[in-house]
């Protein structure tokens, strides 16, 4: 379980929500994460990884809290993926897949008969295969997004936070990477977040969602009960 209690958001001295969030969520689900530009999504996912300082409140994921974990300890826990985690220098796909695991390796960097089980784990449920010999930069945006998605998962945390994963991509690879994600959190276990302006393709899979309006308020709750007001605030015409 994901628990938030009192936590604030702010761009330096500006507050990006009104009142300070608090949610709680479990694991097995999905929570779609909508809301305009600059409202605070990367900011408030941000927070959530430890990669943004929260003097306020407390966050605590799968009964670790946040400011009482080391950050190298709470990735174990929570994993953040940006909408820039593309590398650009030359490594193949597998060697990037494989990276995740560097956190299990003692600092050594010497990989287990373990941590190969489990790329090949995820290679294989994701259908990579074909792309492992491939130079990883040069993929196309559908295959980086797919070979992300896996790395996220090989990670073995119970909490990923993705955002924008369909960014850039067509229709039918929006549509795929959003159906994989939403079927991998129930058949994971796993609680999975993430920011998304692709309404359209994420409202018919949503079950929970996370909303910050245009009043720079923070909403949580099922996605059938907040579905009017994110269509109304997004100016969609039913």
């Amino acid at each position: 379980m994901l628990e938030i209690k009192n936590i604030s958001l702010k761009a330096g001295e500006t507050s990006l929500i009104d009142q300070p969030i608090i949610c709680s969520e479990n694991a097995g689900q999905t929570i779609v994460f909508f809301g305009r530009n600059g409202t605070g999504k990367t900011t408030l996912l941000k927070t959530i990884a430890g990669h943004v300082l929260n003097t306020s409140g407390e966050i605590t994921a799968f009964k670790n809290s946040l400011k009482d974990t080391s950050i190298s300890a709470w990735s174990k826990t929570c994993t953040y993926i940006s909408s820039k985690e593309f590398m650009q220098q030359s490594i193949s796909t597998h060697e990037y897949l494989l990276s995740a695991r560097l956190g299990y390796t003692g600092g050594l960097g010497l990989y287990s008969k373990n941590d190969y089980a489990i790329v090949d784990e995820w290679v294989e449920k994701v259908k990579l295969t074909h792309l492992l010999k491939k130079n990883y930069p040069l993929l196309s945006d559908g295959e980086k997004q797919l070979v992300t998605i896996a790395r996220a998962f090989i990670y073995q945390s119970p909490l990923i936070l993705l955002d924008e994963p369909t960014s850039n991509l067509d229709i039918p690879n929006k549509k795929t990477i959003t159906e994989l994600l939403h079927s991998l959190s129930k058949s994971e276990n796993k609680l999975i977040i993430y920011t998304t302006h692709d309404y359209f393709t994420s409202k018919s899979l949503c079950e929970r969602a996370w909303f910050i309006n245009n009043q720079n308020q923070f909403i949580s709750g099922k996605f059938s009960d907040l579905k009017n007001f994110i269509e109304k605030d997004f100016g969609i015409d039913n």
